[in-house]
């Protein structure tokens, strides 16, 4: 079996997805736009980076990261999509900041290995994690996934790739831990 995708592997896959596909992307406020591209070329490089497969729209998922392995299997029996037991990462992309509660809690009943957040918050981060997010995260138990949210700098100077904060949420303190 393949090794566990932590927070900071699920970053550099980020990272490296928008650095190989700057070429090709138009990247602005629009709404559709931002979606657009995160299901054409965002995801597909996170996962070719993660060595897994991307599976979407399942579980009512934005996006479902397997191990070769299990997609082989399926494949291989006909069986169809793999059992959400295997998902190693979980990962919604909610435009509207406002309505990211329904994601994250999506993502807390699945509670997979990895699960993350990308949302667009884009001043008092920090604070606005706390309050939005930690009275559902602290109700898990010690076995709990690891979450992941991600969420845009104010720095259009900067390349792209490089525009986005990452917190992490840490079960032993009950809080986000910028990364």
């Amino acid at each position: 079996m393949n090794n566990r995708v932590t927070p900071y592997l699920f970053k550099d896959a980020f990272i490296a997805a928008f650095q190989m596909n700057k070429q090709s992307l138009i990247w602005t406020d629009d709404r559709v736009l931002k979606t657009s591209v995160m299901q054409s070329y965002i995801y597909h490089a996170i996962a070719k980076s993660l060595n897994m497969y991307l599976i979407c729209e399942l579980e009512h998922l934005d996006a479902t990261f397997f191990y070769e392995e299990v997609v082989q299997h399926c494949i291989k029996t006909g069986i169809g999509y793999p059992e959400p037991k295997y998902i190693q990462v979980a990962l919604e992309h909610e435009i509207n900041a406002t309505s990211s509660h329904n994601e994250m809690t999506k993502l807390v009943k699945l509670n997979c290995p990895l699960n993350v957040l990308i949302t667009y918050r884009e001043y008092d981060q920090y604070s606005w994690l706390t309050k939005k997010f930690s009275s559902n995260l602290s109700t898990l138990n010690g076995d709990a996934g690891e979450f992941l949210v991600i969420l845009p700098r104010q720095e259009p100077s900067v390349e792209l790739s490089q525009r986005w904060n990452y917190f992490v949420w840490d079960k032993q303190q009950n809080s986000f831990t910028a990364m």
